[in-house]
């Protein structure tokens, strides 16, 4: 019974060794397109609540999150 945990402890041991983190460069980075939609969202969110009207809110902070992001984008 042990000798069979031992096999298994040394085959997790060996799996470990065998997965690589991905380079940094293959990192996917942040890009303006998300952070002005979290940007927009936030304000839409806000501006529903404001106005009691958080499905509009929500809407309207997508759109425009969406619209400044792609207006902003890196080139």
């Amino acid at each position: 019974m042990s000798e069979h945990k031992d096999e298994l402890k040394k085959e997790r041991e060996n799996n470990n060794d065998q997965v690589e983190q991905p380079p940094e460069a293959d990192r996917k980075k942040e890009t303006y397109s998300e952070n002005f939609l979290a940007l927009g969202l936030c304000l839409g969110i806000a501006f529903g609540l404001m106005v009691d009207q958080l499905a509009v809110g929500i809407s309207l902070g997508l759109c425009f999150g969406i619209a400044l992001g792609t207006f902003f984008k890196k080139k």
